[in-house]
């Protein structure tokens, strides 16, 4: 029965959490690097900047709502993994759009770099949850 029972709440909790989290986690990623592109064509064009402002406040948004979707049901311990691995990547996501928004009021182009970097290393935490749900499934 603990077996039985330990499937059924993973099985919700992938269903209710992860799934979500996960979609709105590759909204705020595919995006990106079309927006860096297009900003790069000028970075000191108000309509480009505005652009790409509107992308992170975009992406702040499902950001939160991600956050408040992790948060609404506590991970099975079987999933204690997965949901690691999410949490680490809803940080790294959380801090990369903090670097490309300094980047808005510097022209600093490392908060550029480092923003991307931390999105790569969203995207592998983001890859190694995926590969960890296979396992579960």
């Amino acid at each position: 029965r603990a077996t039985h029972s330990s499937e059924v709440q993973i099985d919700a909790w992938l269903k209710l959490v992860y799934t979500p989290v996960d979609r709105l986690i590759a909204k705020i990623m595919s995006p990106l690097t079309k927006e860096i592109r297009s900003l790069a064509a000028d970075p000191f064009d108000d309509e480009l900047m505005e652009g790409f402002q509107t992308y992170l406040e975009d992406s702040r948004a499902m950001l939160e709502k991600a956050q408040d979707k992790f948060q609404s049901m506590a991970n099975p311990s079987g999933a204690a993994n997965v949901a690691a691995m999410l949490y680490h990547c809803l940080g790294q996501l959380e801090d990369g759009l903090d670097e490309m928004e300094r980047f808005t009021y510097s022209y600093e182009e490392s908060y550029i770099h480092t923003g991307q970097e931390l999105f790569r290393i969203s995207r592998q935490l983001r890859q190694e949850a995926k590969d960890k749900v296979k396992r579960l499934v």
